[in-house]
């Protein structure tokens, strides 16, 4: 959409003549950013890169909004213990295979985050998570690592928190919006209140298709702005795209990055 902002559920915004949504050297330094990533995902965000849960889409930074409260999602895992891990070197479809003979034979695990080529963030039962690990190492992944966390994001395990979500929503989300929403779920656009009643809740038990919304939205837009603290998406984007992308977490790298927007050859 010529000269429309694009706003990512993910928190990085994108927009024509302005910017939109967001590695691999080594696979070490890869792995890294991986982990980075995926505990960027923690209770209260939405993240790893690796989201975790949705917010207001009527704001389109990344922050706190109805779903981001760390009680709620911590709530909803509470009566067992969970995690994230983070696979590297395997494609979707051999983890995605991976995830479903586990399944069957009992385990509760899944891939929830789709970072990029390679890179995918599985989520379930701690002590599932931890036999997958010697499976994905069989399989040839180069780094297979649970991950510092509490909470087993985008999976079935959160459907208990999926309802009082969806009822807070529906009295914060505006009915209007400023621009169209990438959804972490469906890799696409949307810009309707009910379309956000409907897909942001799903968030919580779906994946998030983040290398998928790229390659969506990469031939519309000029640049990527990454919002807040960090800067991971950069470091996903830069094996996804060949667009510039800027950081913006204080008021000096805000002006930079108007500065450096104005002088892009668009």
């Amino acid at each position: 959409r010529p000269n429309t902002p694009n706003y990512s559920d993910n928190g990085r915004t994108g927009c024509r003549r302005q910017c939109a949504n967001a590695h691999q050297r080594s696979p070490d330094r890869s792995f890294a950013r991986a982990v980075h990533a995926a505990q960027a995902a923690g209770p209260g965000r939405d993240g790893p890169g690796l989201p975790g849960a949705p917010r207001d889409p009527g704001h389109a930074g990344r922050g706190q909004g109805p779903a981001a409260k760390p009680g709620r999602m911590a709530e909803a895992c509470s009566k067992q213990e969970v995690g994230m891990m983070v696979s590297l070197g395997l494609s979707d479809e051999v983890v995605e295979e991976i995830c479903e003979a586990q399944r069957a034979q009992g385990l509760q695990v899944w891939a929830v985050n789709y970072n990029s080529d390679g890179q995918i963030v599985i989520a379930g039962i701690k002590k599932d998570l931890e036999t997958l690990v010697p499976v994905l190492k069989e399989a040839k992944a180069k780094r297979a690592m649970l991950l510092n966390m509490s909470v087993a994001s985008h999976c079935p395990l959160l459907e208990s928190a999926v309802a009082p979500l969806s009822a807070k929503l529906e009295e914060m989300i505006k009915d209007t919006f400023i621009a169209p929403v990438i959804s972490n779920v469906t890799a696409t656009p949307y810009d309707t209140k009910s379309e956000a009643l409907e897909l942001l809740p799903q968030q919580l038990v779906l994946p998030v298709k983040y290398k998928q919304s790229m390659a969506n939205i990469d031939e519309s837009v000029d640049c990527y702005i990454e919002f807040g603290q960090g800067n991971v998406l950069k470091g996903l984007n830069k094996k996804a795209t060949k667009k510039p992308h800027f950081n913006v977490s204080d008021m000096a790298s805000l002006e930079a990055t108007i500065a450096a927007i104005r002088e892009l050859d668009v």
